[in-house]
This record gives C-alpha cells, sequence and structure tokens, in this order.
C-alpha cells in the first residue's frame, strides 16, 4: 500500500467523467449500499421528511397561538355593589394567533431544517462506495488496435498481435468509482496510476485517494467482496484489498515526498 502526504483533499475543482462499466468485470471491491442509501429507501425518508417538514409549518402557521388576558370591565357608579350573589366578574383569557414575525420566523426555521435533513441524507448518499472497479484504458486499447491494422505485412500483423495480447495486462488501467447515487453499472472514471490507498478512520476502513483530482473516498470493510469474494471479517477484508491492489498498481517507483507502508 501507498502512502502520500502534503496532498490536499480537494482538487481543483476536477469534474470525473461518468462511464459505464460492464456487468461482467468483476470490480475489485464492492459492497451493498444499506437501506437509506438505496432508492426507496432513500426516497422514503424524503417523503418522510416532506410530510412532516410541511406538517410543522401547517401547525406553527394556524395554531401558534398566545393567551391574552382580557381584564374584568370597570364598575359604573350606578351598578349594585358586589355579593356573594352579584360576584365580580373575573378577567378572561383569549387565545390569539402570534404575530406573523415570530410565525414565519419558525416556519422559516423548520423549512431548513427539512432541507438540511434532505441534503445530508443525499450527501451521505454519494458518499457511500457501492464499488471500485479497475478497467484497462479505453484510450490506450484502442491506440494499440489501431497500430497493429496500419503495420504493413502480415506477418508483423501477427508478431504484433501476440505481443499486444501478452502485454494487454501492462495497458494503462483506469478506475471506475460508483457511488449509491449512482444509476447502475455507472461511475465516475479516473486513471489509476494516480491513486493509492491509505489508512482510513478507524481499522474497519481504507481510504482512495487521487493526486491528480486531489478526492478521496472511503472504503468501508464492513460486508465487502474483494474481487467477488465475501469476507466474514474487517480484517480479512483488509487484507485480500490490499494484496489486490499491490496486484493492479501499476509498477512505478515512488514519487518524492511517497513512502510505501
Amino acid at each position: 500500500m501507498q502512502r502520500r502526504r502534503g496532498v490536499p483533499a480537494t482538487g481543483n475543482n476536477v469534474r470525473l467523467p461518468l462511464v459505464s462499466v460492464s456487468e461482467a468485470v468483476v470490480p475489485l471491491f464492492s459492497r451493498r449500499p444499506p437501506w437509506w442509501a438505496r432508492n426507496p429507501g432513500t426516497a422514503g425518508l424524503l417523503l418522510c421528511d416532506l410530510i412532516v417538514t410541511g406538517a410543522f409549518i401547517e401547525l406553527t402557521w394556524s395554531h401558534w397561538t398566545e393567551a391574552t388576558i382580557i381584564p374584568p370591565p370597570e364598575p359604573l357608579p350606578t351598578d349594585p355593589p358586589y355579593s356573594p350573589s352579584n360576584p365580580a366578574p373575573q378577567a378572561t383569557v383569549e387565545w390569539n394567533l402570534r404575530p406573523t414575525w415570530q410565525r414565519s420566523g419558525l416556519c422559516a426555521a423548520h423549512f431548513l431544517f427539512g432541507c438540511f435533513f434532505a441534503g445530508g441524507l443525499l450527501g451521505l448518499k454519494s458518499q457511500f462506495i457501492r464499488s471500485v472497479t479497475i478497467v484497462p484504458s479505453k484510450a490506450a486499447a484502442q491506440a494499440a488496435s489501431s497500430s497493429a491494422s496500419s503495420t504493413a505485412s502480415a506477418a508483423a500483423q501477427a508478431a504484433h498481435k501476440r505481443f499486444s495480447s501478452t502485454s494487454a495486462r501492462d495497458l494503462p488501467k483506469m478506475a471506475i468509482i460508483q457511488n449509491a447515487s449512482h444509476p447502475a453499472n455507472t461511475g465516475w472514471e479516473f486513471p489509476l496510476r494516480t491513486a493509492w490507498l491509505e489508512e482510513g478512520r478507524d481499522k474497519g476502513e481504507l481510504l482512495l485517494r487521487s493526486g491528480e483530482i486531489g478526492s478521496r473516498w472511503y472504503l468501508n470493510l464492513q460486508d465487502a467482496k474483494i474481487n467477488g469474494k465475501e469476507c466474514v471479517s474487517k480484517d480479512e477484508a483488509r487484507s485480500l484489498l490490499l494484496n489486490a491492489w499491490k496486484a493492479v498498481q501499476p509498477a512505478a517507483l515512488p514519487s518524492k515526498g511517497t513512502r510505501k507502508a
């Protein structure tokens, strides 16, 4: 595993391309999203958030009242004196809607809380990494194919084809990251040569980073699959992922400020 220091957490606003990935390709890392990160669960929570927020806003605007004490009227000189049979009038209480600025302020607070909940839910969903797939670079493969087709002699073409097939594993590789918000078989693509693994926030996760785009992704190892194999523990998933990463990471000397861990 490689560890690089001094790389910022965010890059230069690089927009990663969304590409499709074949179902036939076994992901290097995959994990089933929890119920709240799957589309039905997310839609249900957003609907509940909408209903609860709307109900609180309606209750606040239409039913948030305050008590107003109305004192009894002053007795007139012609009124008979108060007695047990003629008791003095008592103060009354009326419930009136609070001022508009109070109700509108609390309604705005309810609305903002609902927006924060929805935004936080969608943000957590987009941070959940569903799979990491390693594929050869299509551009490099097409360049090799066009080079072979432009070779003059048939013998040279056959030799070039044999060379290309034996060196296909040496083609530049791309990493495709799929989070829970992506459609099926779709993810962000970036060059694998710029990526490395780091320790996560605890022993149950690893951090995938890319220096070229300055991004980071947390790989939770709980119930993870490594190269299609279900892992019974986080330690097993961690060991398998590190070994698999060493196999797919391009062979290159660590650059300055990089050390192997």
